[in-house]
């Protein structure tokens, strides 16, 4: 149990770090590094570990949306609001 929620908590943490540094028109190829890098990891290890290599999929897919969807926030943020006549 322990262990799913590390995997969806170091994926989401990863897969928006991703998304906010690579930004809102940036490249979509490092996420795609990210999830093969993960799913290879947890393939690779120990029992408990090995069946939530696929959980890391959508986890990543989330979480780079939601990062890409903070970098979208933080370049709107600083753009002034037009005044309306």
């Amino acid at each position: 149990m322990a262990s799913s929620f590390l995997v969806v908590g170091l994926g989401l943490l990863a897969s928006a770090a991703v998304g906010v540094l690579s930004g809102v028109k940036g490249p979509s190829w490092a996420i795609y590094v990210l999830i093969v890098l993960e799913v290879g990891l947890l393939l690779f290890s120990p029992a408990p570990w090995q069946g939530l290599a696929l959980v890391s999929v959508p986890v990543s897919a989330i979480g780079f949306m939601m990062g890409r969807e903070i970098a979208f926030l933080r370049i709107n943020r600083t753009q002034g609001v037009p005044p309306t006549t």
